[in-house]
């Protein structure tokens, strides 16, 4: 079997291969990149516009928030990344040699701009996140204020168990402006949907080819550890001295590239959790509150909106980003270290 007798140069061979197929498809992402962003680089700058000019008519007031939300997670990940990149370089470089090791020091800059990719996304996807919580803000204030029905079962408010509690943050507003407010809902709700549609164009094939190789390069992360615990216990060489250094450092690889998928699915989870927290708080509003029959209307249309039609980000059309797609990786790759394990005997 292919993995019968591995050898020290069977090790090698492994890694050199992994590390430039790693480079090719590493280049192919990278022109991907540079194809995208020459294609849609006015459309941005007319998109930023847009939205900015927009959220002052909603109030947006997660500005400092958001700032401080990116910043956190940049500085934490760029530290995070030279210091794994640290740790990768060194101990292959005690496991080999230092000219091979510099040969394929690029894959570190390769993955920071698939980190960076990653995060243009990821900070989209805060955004519209945050502006779905101004709509919600909206409907909260609008059910703080409003008469309740007279069949409505009274319980103490609780947002723990999704009971809801007055908000304080716009009692100020007239009914007049909180009632003009609810009738743009749906043509802001609008707004964010093809907001939504326009990051999915631009960074969907992006994102499709990310989470292949992410997929690809778990496997032969596997496949590696698997081919250095096999020589190490046959104490072959100068790897039976330094038996834990690379082994280490494709586990941190590992955990570096499957943290980068979670923070990013993570994050467009959120802003599909908003849609349905949105839902929620119009069904309080329309069974529970005295609303006029205008108001039902808009309400009722905005449901209707953002229950047929939810913000959703996909690779392409071929796959939304959700946890489904975390639980569908973690099974291929738990299936092929079970085959792994199987096949080689120890």
């Amino acid at each position: 079997m292919y993995f019968f007798d591995v050898s020290m140069a069977d090790v090698v061979i492994t890694v050199k291969m992994t590390n430039t197929l790693s480079l090719l498809f590493n280049y192919c992402i990278f022109t991907t990149d540079l194809y995208f962003v020459f294609k849609y680089v006015r459309s941005f700058i007319a998109y930023h516009g847009i939205y900015d000019e927009i959220d002052k008519h909603f109030e947006m007031k997660y500005n400092q928030e958001i700032r401080s939300q990116v910043k956190c997670s940049v500085v934490v990940s760029l530290l995070l990344w030279f210091l794994f990149s640290a740790i990768d370089f060194a101990a292959w470089f005690i496991f080999y040699d230092l000219i091979n090791v510099v040969a394929y020091s690029i894959c570190y800059l390769a993955f920071l701009m698939r980190l960076l990719t990653v995060f243009e996304l990821s900070c989209h996807s805060i955004l519209i996140c945050n502006r779905l919580r101004t709509i919600l803000d909206v409907l909260d204030d609008h059910f703080s204020l409003t008469d309740d029905v007279p069949s409505c079962i009274k319980v103490e408010s609780s947002p723990k168990v999704g009971v809801r509690s007055i908000s304080v943050a716009v009692l100020v507003k007239s009914k007049k402006t909180r009632d003009t407010l609810v009738a743009k809902l749906s043509s802001y709700y609008l707004l964010l949907m093809k907001q939504a549609s326009f990051l999915n164009k631009y960074f969907g094939a992006r994102i499709l080819l990310y989470c292949v190789y992410t997929l690809s390069e778990i496997i032969s992360f596997v496949n590696t550890m698997d081919r250095l615990l096999t020589v190490s216990k046959r104490g072959q060489g100068k790897f039976s001295k330094y038996f834990y250094y690379p082994l280490a450092a494709i586990f941190l690889r590992l955990l570096s590239c499957v943290t980068l998928l979670v923070f990013l699915v993570y994050h467009c989870e959120l802003t599909s959790r908003q849609c349905e927290c949105i839902i929620d708080a119009i069904d309080d509003l329309l069974v529970n509150k005295k609303i006029s029959v205008e108001e039902h209307a808009f309400l009722e249309e905005l449901r209707s909106l953002v229950s047929t039609r939810p913000i959703r980000f996909h690779a392409a059309n071929f796959f939304n980003l959700n946890y489904t797609l975390i639980l569908s990786i973690a099974s291929v790759v738990v299936t092929y270290a079970i085959l792994i394990i199987q096949t080689n005997p120890r």
